[in-house]
């Protein structure tokens, strides 16, 4: 099921489905900001990574001397979440637990995901919650796929990424998803988008201190600037000849090529005791 907010200078439109944002056009030009998915390249828009960040090792772990299979970036993105409120310019999803995902994931949760416009930004809000007898161990990461370019008569190469402060940041490479290498990276700035930039797969990036990325083309007006803070990496990805790009912070990150698949061992997760709550935002704004 789709659901519409709108405030008047955005329309916005989230499919139950994954509590996916697919859609956010501004009133004023309709210009559509969202990529919509191509087969060719990516089908999706704006998934949730939860309760991984990429990859795991084979695409299973242990917890308990029991192992489980998981896909990546977790099930949240292929699940339906129930609508739990919805007014003009806001709609909250919930997500919680359920027989099916505690057979690949052995904890009783609560996920919820909330997306106001609030001018011509889109706040999007997640709060997971420990509903377990037992500690409970996650990721969460954004994926979200704008266009770009972003009007007519401009190319993907027309474009940049502005960071908030310079970056000296660590890179890692992945092979098949994993993660088989890092280096030391300094990230250009602006750094100019080429099909070239993404031959290695995604940019999976940490030790970034900018909280403000920019996606913008000297050559229009028209812009998103993604704002988040606490995140402690940063993936940018983009694929083929698809005209589209991710800029996505995460709570988490894919496994080691070298993982022992102990899933308290994972690198990237949290923990939430019983009846904890951890809560964050990141804001999307569409110039």
């Amino acid at each position: 099921m789709i659901v519409d907010i709108s405030n008047g200078k955005l329309a916005a439109q989230i499919d139950t489905k994954g509590a996916e944002l697919c859609s956010v056009i501004g009133l004023d030009g309709s210009i559509q900001y969202i990529w919509q998915g191509d087969e060719r390249y990516w089908s999706r828009s704006n998934p949730v990574l939860f309760p991984i960040v990429g990859k795991l090792k084979e695409s299973k772990y242990r917890y308990d001397s029991k192992e489980y299979f998981m896909s990546q970036h977790g099930f949240a993105r292929d699940s339906e979440f129930a609508l739990e409120s919805h007014s003009q310019d806001r709609a909250v999803f919930v997500l919680r637990s359920s027989a099916e995902s505690l057979k690949v994931y052995p904890f009783n949760f609560k996920l919820t995901i909330a997306y106001k416009l609030c001018d011509r930004e889109v706040e999007v809000s997640w709060t997971v919650e420990n509903v377990d007898e037992k500690e409970i161990l996650f990721s969460i990461g954004a994926h979200p796929g704008f266009n770009c370019p972003l009007e007519a008569g401009l190319s993907f190469e027309d474009y940049r990424l502005v960071f908030e402060n310079k970056e000296f940041a660590f890179r890692e490479f992945l092979v098949d998803g994993v993660r088989a290498k890092k280096e030391a990276f300094i990230v250009e700035q602006p750094l100019k988008l080429t099909r070239e930039l993404f031959k290695d797969d995604a940019l999976v990036l940490s030790n970034i201190k900018s909280h403000k990325i920019t996606l913008e083309s000297v050559k229009s007006l028209r812009k998103v600037v993604l704002r988040f803070e606490g995140f402690p990496y940063l993936g940018i990805w983009s694929k083929g000849d698809g005209d589209f790009v991710c800029i996505e912070p995460w709570h988490g990150i894919a496994d080691d090529e070298n993982a022992c698949g102990d899933f308290r061992e994972k690198q990237g997760l949290m923990a939430l005791k019983p009846r904890e709550v951890f809560a964050c935002s990141y804001f999307i704004e569409c110039a």
